[in-house]
């Protein structure tokens, strides 16, 4: 590809970045970075995947911003792309995914088991996100695994950790967002179904590549002693992000929202959470059923 038609791609980015993103310790070193290259650095590159990897790399080396990266869109280098297909891509991957609820079971014991693979939309995955917890309400124990659930939508996760919460609502986090007014965020006040209280038995399973919703999910419930975390620390992707479009079939994550749990005063940015029973994660189902049995 054109060198210069991806350095311009290179430079909208780094306007982007300049605009957007919110973490302000290390918006410095990143910027100043970035824009130590020029066009010679892309002269290599032949495709747009590979300047989605070229550019990622430096992003991550610069910041360590896990919530900073291009995407592609399905390998496209034709330029027949429309906004649209992301969200079609988005669609489809609802449907095949089960809104991300792939597992939900009630094992020996009286043990309920839900395996989340990603927070997708809240608005159109509510219904199976109560259709799952329906299914496990009348459980003794709730096992949530979340191993390799990378993120995504955090207001279906705020849901779900709702049923573990009275119905009183409890502020959880304030972000400092550069798009819009900094917000809070409560468990809800009203949930379907019954709510699992009184020192309901709860484990949540993750692992290295467990990141950003799934974290604060996670992170949460940790933080309010509602659930024991079982496997390896997680991604440490704190951060909220935006998508920016580049070109066709390629855009950019910003992290432009920063979260404070109010109840640490702090989140898991670079660190990832800690868990309770530290563990290989293939283990950590079975040491989940292990701790729990040795609990009763």
């Amino acid at each position: 590809m054109d060198k210069d038609i991806l350095f311009n791609h290179f430079s909208t980015a780094i306007e982007l970045l300049e605009q957007h993103y919110v973490v302000a310790s290390k918006k410095e070193k990143l910027l100043s970075g970035l824009r130590e290259k020029n066009s010679d650095d892309f002269k290599n590159i032949k495709s747009l995947s590979e300047f989605a990897t070229f550019v990622t790399e430096m992003l991550m080396q610069l910041s360590g911003d896990k919530h900073l990266y291009i995407e592609l869109f399905t390998n496209q280098e034709d330029g027949n792309f429309l906004e649209e297909d992301w969200l079609k891509k988005e669609l489809e991957s609802e449907r095949t995914n089960n809104f991300g609820f792939t597992e939900v079971k009630v094992m020996p014991n009286n043990i309920g088991y839900m395996k989340i693979t990603q927070f997708m939309n809240p608005d159109r995955g509510i219904d199976t996100a109560i259709a799952a917890m329906k299914m496990l309400e009348n459980t003794d124990a709730t096992i949530i695994d979340l191993r390799h659930n990378r993120g995504g939508y955090g207001e279906l996760g705020e849901y779900i950790l709702s049923y573990f919460f009275d119905d009183e609502p409890i502020l959880l986090s304030t972000t400092h967002d550069m798009n819009i007014k900094d917000f809070q965020t409560f468990t809800h006040p009203f949930v379907v179904g019954k709510r699992k209280l009184n020192h309901h038995p709860l484990y949540i399973l993750i692992n290295c590549k467990t990141g950003s919703a799934a974290e604060y999910f996670t992170y949460v419930l940790q933080a309010h002693e509602k659930a024991i975390i079982v496997g390896e620390p997680s991604a440490g992707a704190a951060n909220r992000n935006t998508y920016y479009p580049l070109t066709d079939g390629i855009r950019l994550s910003i992290s432009t929202g920063e979260p404070i749990v109010e109840i640490t005063g702090s989140n898991w940015e670079g660190e990832g959470i800690i868990p309770n029973i530290k563990c290989a994660p293939e283990d950590a189902l079975d040491k989940a059923i292990a701790h729990l049995q040795q609990s009763e």
